[in-house]
């Protein structure tokens, strides 16, 4: 038998490291490159659509940061595209004080299964639109993630389950700041479902509103469905299920779920069992929640 050169054996092993991290990078839903990003200032549509298809054409393992001044009216992406292409392992930053703001039915950011990007809001507001059929973020898949550090998601009228955000098949959403005000849909402001999981340490969800004609209408602030939700911050007020007006935030008035709805589910989509937990009235700083937590005590069922 062939001796293996030493030098050969060990670019082998360095190749099989280099593979398995590329492989596990994506893995939490942490995504993005770690080299020096490129910036685009966007104040126009055109600039916006520029800014898109160099990412697209960018390659992968590359960050970027967008700087958003302005109100920039701009059409939305829809389901089954990559909004910033199908480069793998990006890191997309949103930064500056302007808006970016829908002028049809469909998404600002979509990000589908089969590729790795984090998208990070720290500073502008993302605008829906008054006669939506999506929500205003939707990330599918466990190699993505979303995080609101500062700014908005705010104002879509929806006919989807998420009337702002729309997480599910293991995609990661971290708030610890920021808003998402304004929103309508078939399920919560946020929309959790299919093992995605949604970190909440701080930021307001506050004034969305369920409508039970385009979905069950559980959940005006959080809805989760087979997924995960912990809440060590922030604020849930002022959102409503699918309820009279007048009965919104009380404890005990119904079961939607003003603030929080979770369903937990077993089986398949045809036969399963499943609980349902809810939490009616303001959830407050200092009142944590976790679906990994229903017991007694744990602040469900108020």
């Amino acid at each position: 038998m062939k001796k293996i050169n030493r030098l050969t054996v060990i670019a082998l092993v360095a190749m099989l490291v280099l593979g398995v991290l590329a492989l596990t990078a994506c893995g939490d839903g942490a995504g993005g490159g770690d080299n020096v990003p490129v910036v685009f200032n966007v104040a126009t549509a055109t600039q916006w659509k520029d800014a898109i298809a160099s990412i697209s054409g960018g390659g992968n393992n590359k960050s970027y940061v967008i700087e958003v001044s302005g109100t920039i009216i701009i059409p939305g992406s829809y389901y089954g595209k990559n909004t910033f292409g199908d480069a793998d392992n990006l890191t997309i930053t949103f930064k500056g004080s302007g808006t970016l703001k829908l002028n049809d039915a469909c998404l600002i950011i979509s990000i589908e299964q089969d590729v790795c990007h984090k998208i990070i809001i720290d500073g502008p507001t993302l605008e829906g639109y008054s006669d939506n059929s999506c929500s205003i973020i939707d990330i599918i898949g466990s190699g993505s993630s979303l995080e609101l550090k500062n700014g908005k998601i705010c104002n879509n009228i929806s006919n989807d389950s998420g009337g702002g955000v729309y997480m599910n098949e293991g995609a990661v959403f971290t708030m610890s700041g920021g808003e998402i005000s304004g929103t309508q849909g078939g399920n919560g402001a946020v929309s959790v479902q299919d093992d995605a999981k949604f970190i909440m340490t701080g930021g307001i969800i506050s004034g969305n509103t369920a409508d039970s004609s385009a979905g069950n209408g559980f959940g005006g602030g959080v809805y989760v469905q087979k997924a995960i939700f912990i809440k060590t911050g922030g604020v849930i007020y002022g959102n409503e299920g699918a309820v009279a007006a007048e009965l919104r935030n009380q404890a005990d008035s119904d079961t939607q779920g003003h603030a929080v709805f979770f369903m937990t589910w077993e089986g398949d989509d045809w036969e399963h069992t499943y609980e349902e937990f809810y939490r009616d009235i303001t959830l407050g700083i200092s009142d944590n929640l976790s679906t990994e937590d229903t017991g007694s005590g744990s602040g469900w069922g108020l």
